[in-house]
């Protein structure tokens, strides 16, 4: 009887070690999700900044070419 009740408080023991285990495994798997879900977004954000960079040199490249753009036209009336 006592053997068994031994046994017992010895598999009860195993059973709360790998509970704590798994615990500790679903912990450490939600912070790795949460450094993926972490990774993406900075991603996103390095080409929303991306696309926001080359947007403005485009916008501001744009009043130069006008004024070239002009100026041909200007050109071309005058020797016309």
């Amino acid at each position: 009887m006592e053997r068994d009740a031994a046994q017992t408080l010895r598999l009860a023991a195993q059973i709360e070690r790998n509970i704590a285990q798994t615990t500790r495994d679903a912990a450490q798997t939600t912070i790795s999700v949460a450094q993926l879900e972490m990774n993406s977004t900075q991603t996103t954000l390095y080409k929303a900044r991306k696309t926001r960079d080359s947007t403005q040199t485009q916008m501001n490249s744009s009043p130069m070419e006008m004024v070239e753009a002009g100026t041909s036209i200007y050109r071309a009336g005058t020797l016309v």
